[in-house]
């Protein structure tokens, strides 16, 4: 697990499978949902399961929730950071909020236009 700090309260903009409704929203079960964004200056991908994102022309839409570190932890782990993805801070309407991406896709995948992993 990453070495967060005890008692903070993070932010965090989640695109893919972390949203309501999807397979790993439970990680966010004690969260508080704060609403949902576009976020420009990022293309989102594929690879059939997982989605990608990277810098690049273009936005998502993400949902920004406030965690604490557990399950700022949790989601490390889930995304394999900083292994596999790479998280910054990136500025919304909320504040900051971590936000996981990836610098090279892996192979395979492939553009979803409306940077909207529902409605892919």
């Amino acid at each position: 697990m990453t070495n967060v700090i005890v008692g903070k309260q993070w932010r965090v903009a989640v695109y893919g499978t972390l949203r309501n409704g999807c397979v790993n929203h439970p990680y966010l079960a004690d969260a508080k949902y704060l609403g949902t964004v576009e976020l420009q200056g990022w293309k989102m991908h594929s690879n059939g399961s997982f989605p990608y994102i990277t810098k690049s022309e273009g936005s998502i839409i993400a949902e920004i929730y406030e965690i604490d570190e557990a399950s700022l932890g949790g989601i490390d782990d889930l995304d394999g950071y900083p292994d596999h993805y790479t998280r910054k801070q990136v500025i919304t309407d909320f504040g900051e909020c971590w936000l996981y991406y990836v610098d090279k896709l892996p192979w395979g995948c492939f553009k979803i236009p409306s940077g909207d992993w529902l409605k892919q």
